[in-house]
């Protein structure tokens, strides 16, 4: 079986203590992966994502040390075997 995309969707946090924004799954044998960046230095790092209210996995983190960008941080989440249709995913 090949791999294929799916959707995306685009989102830009508001800097509150947690986004929620609807996503939507179709397929079988998915995985989700959720990408998300702190917006500037002294935003606090992001502590968990849920989909659908499942907790997912924390794959990786890297800060960005130079530039405009200084100190902020981007974080990737993923989830093997998705509910399908759309349902909430919350960045906290």
């Amino acid at each position: 079986m090949a791999i294929a995309f799916d959707a995306v969707t685009g989102y830009t946090l508001s800097g509150t203590t947690s986004d929620t924004f609807a996503h939507t799954v179709t397929g079988a044998n998915t995985i989700l992966w959720v990408c998300a960046q702190t917006g500037s230095a002294g935003t606090p790092a992001i502590s968990g994502v849920t989909y659908n209210g499942v907790s997912m996995t924390a794959a990786a983190s890297s800060g960005v040390q130079t530039g405009s960008n200084a100190n902020q941080r981007i974080f990737l989440y993923y989830l093997v075997g998705p509910a399908t249709g759309a349902h909430n995913v919350v960045i906290s």
